[in-house]
C-alpha cells in the first residue's frame, strides 16, 4: 500500500503543493501503525526510516526539512545555520519540502500570492495560546516583504471543537480565549482561534482555508495523542516546485 495523503491546491499556485498526512501506507505495527514518521517516539528505527523512504518516493522527494518540535514560538528562516532546527516554524524561498509532524496539532502552512515563498508551522493549544499563527504572519510578512493580505494559510486536519476537552480551562487557557470554550462541555474550539488570530494578524478571510477534520475523531486514518497517548506521528508537507 502507498502513502496515503490529502492533498490541497492553494487557487492558482501549481507550483506549491500541500500533503496533510494520514496513519495509512506503512510499515509500522502496533500502536504506531501503520505510517508513523518520527524518531522519537518509541517505534522501531528501520520501520520509521523505511515509512520515510516510502513517502520520498511516492511525493518524488529528495527529502524534507523539519524541525525538532518543541512547542514554542521558534520560527527558522533560511538566514539561520543551526545543524539542528529546533522550533516550531521554518520559512523558505527555495524549491523545497517543510515539514511539520503531527497527532492532534495543527498544521499550518504558508505561501504568498505569487508562490515564491512557503512557511510551515506547528501549533498545538500552547501555539493558540501563545498567538503563534499571528507571530507566524507577522514574521513571514517581515521575512519575505511581504504585507499580510498578499499571504495564504492552511490548516490541515487536527483536534477539532468536538474533542478538544480542557477540564483545567481555568489554570490551562487565558481568560481571553474563554469565549472559543463551551463551558458545558468545557471543549474549545482550536480551529476557530486559529482562524481569528490569522485574521487578527491581517490575512484576508478568502485567503484563510481549512480542512475541517477531528484527529481524534478518525482512528483509521490518523494519530491521536489525545486519543491512544502511545502513537505515532503524521507527516504534513508544503512543497514548492520548480516552475
Amino acid at each position: 500500500m502507498q502513502p496515503v495523503f490529502i492533498s490541497f491546491c492553494f487557487p492558482g499556485l501549481k507550483n506549491i503543493q500541500v500533503y496533510f498526512g494520514t496513519r495509512l501506507g506503512g510499515v509500522s505495527k502496533g500502536s504506531y501503525q501503520s505510517l508513523n514518521v518520527s524518531l522519537e517516539v518509541g517505534d522501531n528505527q528501520q520501520d520509521v526510516l523505511t515509512n520515510r523512504e516510502k513517502i520520498k518516493k511516492h511525493l518524488n522527494l529528495l527529502n524534507w526539512k523539519e524541525l525538532k518540535q518543541i512547542h514554542s514560538t521558534q520560527i527558522i528562516t533560511q538566514s539561520d545555520s543551526k545543524k539542528t532546527l529546533e522550533g516550531d516554524g521554518i520559512f523558505s524561498s527555495k524549491c523545497e519540502a517543510l515539514g511539520i509532524k503531527t497527532a492532534d496539532c495543527q498544521a499550518l502552512f504558508f505561501t504568498d500570492l505569487k508562490g515564491k515563498y512557503i512557511g510551515a508551522l506547528h501549533c498545538g493549544w500552547r501555539g493558540n495560546i501563545y498567538n503563534f499563527p499571528g507571530l507566524g504572519v507577522k514574521k513571514f510578512a517581515q521575512e519575505f516583504n511581504l504585507q499580510p493580505c498578499e499571504i495564504l494559510a492552511v490548516r490541515g486536519p487536527s483536534l477539532g471543537p468536538c474533542c478538544a476537552e480542557f477540564v483545567n480551562y481555568k489554570r490551562e487557557i487565558p481568560k481571553e480565549l474563554w469565549s472559543y470554550l463551551d463551558k458545558k462541555t468545557l471543549k474549545l474550539n482550536l480551529w476557530q482561534i486559529t482562524k481569528k488570530q490569522l485574521l487578527k494578524a491581517g490575512l484576508l478571510p478568502e485567503h484563510i482555508f481549512s480542512l475541517d477534520v477531528c484527529t481524534n475523531c478518525n482512528p483509521d486514518l490518523f494519530f491521536s495523542y489525545r486519543r491512544d497517548k502511545t502513537c505515532g506521528r503524521m507527516l504534513n508537507l508544503i512543497i514548492k516546485r520548480s516552475a
